[in-house]
């Protein structure tokens, strides 16, 4: 999906929406969940220019294999959220720039990424061999390697990073040193815990929409983003011109 949403909005300049699936949300059992279906709402049914995303209550990795048909039995189980985890405090402000660890190193490089002014990165970390457990330590790496090798972690102003999903603790504290090591030599706010990604409920990200970030206020700020209907046009004033190489 990451690979379709960058191809789109360079070719297009239409806007996606990285957020619920058909399958994985909205046929969750018994019904799409309150939050998910809130955030979805609030950005692409009315539109709204400024949305807050806030921790959910409740989340939950859970899977109930679809085929044969444990998620038809009950509901998935909830866990009680901690909320958002700072790695590092500060303000920042930019555009979305958001991507499923590997899926968008496959485009680095290519005339398919999207190339924004002031790039927020929202990190989503995705599943491993199997949907119920996650990518090995090891694996993301080298992954991380290679976008650090390419400039991502010195161009982008500020990560949020999605929840983990089918970790140990000794893993996550792996994966908070290896985000940590990756961005020492910068300054601008980190955070986890992040309701997108591989973990329900989401929020609905719509790419390349104005985002502020700020750890003294624990917020994470969509606003002014461009209706889906609206083609960018590309011109060398235009915020969302192509400044990464």
């Amino acid at each position: 999906m990451t690979v379709l949403h960058h191809a789109i909005q360079t070719k297009t300049g239409l806007i996606t929406y990285y957020g619920p699936c058909v399958m994985t949300q909205f046929g969750e059992n018994p019904r799409i969940l309150d939050y998910t279906w809130r955030y979805f709402k609030s950005i692409v049914i009315e539109t709204k220019q400024k949305v807050e995303i806030r921790p959910s209550d409740y989340w939950t990795n859970e899977v109930l294999n679809w085929f044969t048909k444990k998620d038809l039995k009950r509901a998935r189980k909830l866990n009680k959220n901690e909320g958002h985890l700072w790695l590092k405090n500060g303000v920042a402000t930019g555009n979305l720039w958001a991507g499923c660890i590997p899926s968008i190193n496959h485009i680095i490089g290519t005339e398919y990424l999207i190339k924004t002014k002031d790039p927020i990165f929202f990190m989503d970390i995705s599943e491993g061999p199997s949907i119920s457990s996650g990518l090995s330590v090891s694996n993301l790496d080298s992954y991380l390697s290679d976008i650090s090798n390419v400039g991502v972690f010195e161009k982008i102003k500020g990560l949020v990073i999605g929840r983990l999903s089918h970790y140990t603790d000794n893993e996550i504290k792996e994966i908070k040193g290896l985000i940590m090591n990756y961005t020492k030599d910068h300054s601008y706010p980190i955070v986890m815990n992040v309701n997108f990604g591989h973990a329900d409920p989401i929020v609905t990200l719509p790419y390349v929409a104005r985002i502020i970030l700020n750890s003294d206020k624990d917020e994470i700020l969509i606003k002014q983003w461009v209706s889906f209907y609206k083609k960018i046009e590309i011109r060398s004033d235009n915020p969302y011109r192509f400044l990464m190489s």
